[in-house]
Parts: structure tokens; sequence; C-alpha cells
């Protein structure tokens, strides 16, 4: 280090702390005027002092390839919440301050003992070395902004890549219901056709209307649950429903379309509640569920059981539990526990529509097939529960009043 050089890291590194005391109060001053919120000193000192000491060291060392620790410093601001603005304004303020002291430095010398050559390379060293600090922050800042592009990206594909596959499943689900409204229309057609051939003879006109009512009732709930999975919410505005009322009056009507209601269902766990969400949105969740267990399973009785849950305030839960056809097989994984995605069962429209309408009530809808061929199916809701009672003991059909 020739003798010009020597004097000015001298001088730099005795004013050390009174030239970091300048960068802080002019730092602050410059945030206050941008409105940018104060931290505390030693989140703004941070590497400050470090790449003064960098500096200083370039200089001893009378060469610009001396790097300072610019990607720390562009790290530390990016986690400290400033922009890329602010933690260049860090450097170029520095730089400021060391050449006005690097100026006033040869300024207060004799003319002789700083050549123009030197004073030249002096500022060429101080220089570079802040537009490599500042680069290095720079490349922090952009690579960072990369990476947030890449997983928008990333997540942007997979929104997309899951639209698709429940577009698949909706037009699955579709062609489904058109087939099985197809059906039911046939069958309305030919006891149409019946009635009117014979003029009503050798035919029971009350259960011919009971036949027609049920058709029409069974078409009109493929359109509506059609009408729900299309929309993707809850139809109608919350309201205050009677969970126990809605339950029972649904369970007993789709008992009663398949046998007898009261060698048909079980009640096992229930509860009073007073319920504050979508009517309709309840009617299609039970009313679904216990179709799918009626259609699906054996001749043994569905049970049926609601309570307010224990592990999550402001949950509740349905389950319904029904034995199931031999050919309805789990791998063993999936044997004896709650899943979300049952591989052993096929989504038909109607519990499609259960799950839309649970995820657009922030609910949850499980499934479990345990050992002994009895398949559990668990809805359960976050809402707000108005009135609760105890739970009541089991009883069955027989002793349900007039449902």
């Amino acid at each position: 280090m020739n003798r010009d050089t020597s004097e000015i890291v001298s001088e730099l590194k005795g004013q050390r702390s009174e030239i970091l005391q300048e960068w802080l109060d002019r730092r602050q001053v410059n945030a206050s005027r941008e409105g940018v919120t104060l931290q505390s000193r030693k989140a703004w000192m941070d590497h400050i002092p470090k790449i003064f000491d960098q500096v200083v060291e370039a200089l001893a060392l009378e060469t610009a390839n001396k790097n300072g620790d610019g990607k720390a410093h562009g790290k530390t601001r990016l986690q400290q919440g400033f922009d890329l603005a602010e933690a260049i304004l860090d450097l170029n303020l520095l730089e400021e301050i060391l050449s006005d002291r690097v100026g006033e430095c040869i300024g207060s010398c004799e003319e002789e003992t700083f050549t123009p050559v030197a004073v030249h390379e002096i500022n060429r060293i101080i220089s570079l070395f802040f537009n490599h600090c500042v680069v290095e922050s720079a490349y922090t800042y952009l690579r960072r902004e990369d990476q947030m592009h890449q997983r928008r990206e990333i997540q942007l594909r997979r929104r997309i890549d899951s639209l698709g596959d429940r577009l698949q499943e909706n037009l699955k689900v579709v062609c489904a219901s058109a087939h099985d409204l197809k059906g039911s229309n046939d069958v309305l057609v030919r006891l149409a056709e019946h009635a009117l051939n014979n003029n009503g003879n050798g035919s029971d006109p009350k259960a011919l209307l009971q036949a027609l009512s049920r058709g029409l009732i069974y078409n009109q709930q493929i359109l509506d649950d059609l009408s729900i999975l299309s929309i993707n919410r809850p139809p109608g505005k919350p309201e205050k429903v009677d969970a126990e009322e809605v339950i029972r009056t649904i369970g007993w009507r789709c008992a009663l379309a398949f046998g007898d209601p009261e060698s048909r269902i079980k009640w096992k766990r229930t509860e009073k509640l007073a319920l504050h969400l979508h009517r309709l949105a309840l009617e299609r969740i039970i009313s679904n569920l216990i179709d799918n267990a009626f259609s699906h399973g054996g001749d043994a009785p569905v049970t049926l059981e609601w309570y307010s849950s224990e592990e999550k305030e402001n949950q509740w839960v349905f389950e319904i539990e029904n034995e199931v056809a031999d050919d309805l097989e789990a791998v063993d994984s999936e044997t004896d526990v709650w899943v979300e995605e049952p591989r052993f069962l096929e989504m038909g429209l109607g519990l499609s529509v259960v799950s839309s309408l649970l995820d657009s009530l922030d609910g949850k809808l499980l499934f479990r097939l345990d050992s002994d061929r009895r398949l559990r199916i668990r809805a359960t809701l976050a809402i707000h529960i108005e009135t609760h009672e105890e739970p009541r003991e089991e009883r069955t059909a027989e002793t349900s009043g007039s449902y």
C-alpha cells in the first residue's frame, strides 16, 4: 500500500464510528421523508459496518476486485421487508459519505501529497466496490421474484389441473344423471300410456298417481342436484333450521320408498339442534346420503346419528352407516380408517353434490369401510349452532313418533 492510499485508509478507520453514525442519521431522515417505518438501530445497521470494513480493506489492498457482501445485504433487507430501491439507497448513501470523507481528507493534505492518478484510483476502487454490491443486492431481489413467479405458476397449473379433473368428474356425473332421467321418464311415459290405453280399467288410480308422483319427485331431485353442482354453492340464504326435523322427515320419506320405515331405519345418537345455515343445502346433503345408503346397501337397517362435535367448536356432524354389497372391496390401507377420497366407492351425482355443498360450507366428507362390511359416511359442517340439548338415548323408528 503506497503512502497516498495508506493515509486515506488510516483516516477512514479513525472516523469509522463517526461515518456509521452519519449514515444512520441521514438514512433515518430519508426514511422519514419516504414514510418508511423505522426499525431498531441494530436492524438498520446490520451489514453496513461490515461493508464499510470491506471497502476500507479494498482500498488498503489497492484492488477493485475486492467484492463487498452485497448479496447478504440484499437478502437481509429483503427479509426485513424493504424493497429493492431502499436496499440500494443504503449502499448509495454509504458510498456518498465515504466519497465525501475521502475528498475532505485529500483536500486537507498538501497539494503534492496525492497525485491525480492516485485520486482517480481511489475513487475507482470505491465506485467499483459499491457497483458490485448494488448488483449483488439487486440479483437477490430479482431471484426472489423469479422464485415467487415460479411458485405462482406451479400453483396456477395445479389449479388448472384440479379444475380440469373436476370438470371431467362433473361431466361423468351429468352423463350418468341424463341416463337416470331418461330411464325415469321412460317409466313415467309407460305408466301414463297404460292408464290412457285402458281408460283407468284394471289399475288403481291412487297407486298410479303415487308412482307418477314418486317419479316426478325423483326427476326434480336430479335436476336440483345438477343445478347445485353447476353453481357450486349452497342455494338460498342461511336461516334457522331444525336439523332433527329435517333429518327425520327425509329419513322417513326415503325409508318409505325402499320398504317399511320401521325396519329400514334406525336412529342412534341424536341431538335437538337449531342450526343457522342453508336449509335446502342441508336437505340435499341428508337426502343424497340416505338415498345412497338405501340404494347401495343391503337389507339391514340404515343407522343415522347427528351431534355437535366435541373436538371442534361450531362443527356439526352427521353420520350414516349401512351394510354394503360383497363386491365393494377396499385395499388394506383403506379398511377401518377414515379417508376423504375412497377408491372403494364411486362418486355418483348424489355424493358429488354432497361433496360440493360441504366444500362451500367449509365442511368435509369422510368415508370408512369397516372389516365387518359396514360402510360409514361422515359429513361435517362448520356452522353456527343456535341451541342444543344433551344427546338422547338410542332408539329405533318404532319409537320415533309420527315420522
